[in-house]
């Protein structure tokens, strides 16, 4: 005779889809939450050892990486130098200490505002970007980056900026090409 009522069958062949077949069979959900909690440090830990990892063999075997993500804490550990990108431009490039500590352009400043702290009282980071984005198959004339630009001037929508070279940085912003030519003259 068959059970009667939903049976749940999972078909797992590795010991962790057991122990989760074991657990959604006896409905503990303290259990899964300590399990995925579990699953989740091991997942920690393991990254963190790979990124040791590759820093130590990037420094015996004199390695170089192009190592492309979003996660800003995993680049300020990985990279010696961080280019930043928007809609497919590099708008800013300097040593990883550097562009922590003084981030030249707008969106680097607000990405660097947006990563959250583990207070929770602190809340939601205010970024100024508002909640438009911009189509990167038809990006804004000028700079792409003014219609979020919490310090956008008029000619920023007509021209877009040269790039700047300065101190072993690089940055693409009106900003600096303003004050670089106020300068000059």
């Amino acid at each position: 005779p068959k059970p009667k009522g939903k049976q749940l069958k999972l078909y797992c062949p590795c010991w962790g889809r057991r122990v989760m077949r074991m657990i959604l069979e006896m409905q503990c959900r303290a259990l899964l939450h300590h399990y995925l909690l579990q699953l989740l440090l091991l997942i920690l830990i393991k990254t963190y050892l790979v990124m040791n990892l590759l820093k130590d063999l990037q420094e015996d075997l004199g390695l170089t990486y192009l190592f492309i993500s979003h996660n800003l804490a995993v680049v300020e550990h990985m990279a010696d130098r961080v280019a930043v990108m928007y809609l497919g431009r590099i708008v800013e490039e300097a040593e990883t200490t550097t562009l922590f500590r003084n981030p030249q352009h707008p969106y680097t400043q607000a990405l660097l505002d947006s990563v959250l702290t583990p207070d929770p009282r602190l809340g939601l980071p205010n970024t100024q970007l508002g909640a438009s984005y911009p189509n990167p198959i038809d990006p804004p004339t000028g700079c792409a980056f003014h219609p979020r630009c919490a310090n956008a001037m008029a000619h920023c929508a007509q021209t877009a900026p040269d790039g700047l070279i300065s101190k072993d940085a690089y940055v693409e912003c009106h900003l600096y090409s303003d004050s670089m030519a106020a300068k000059a003259g």
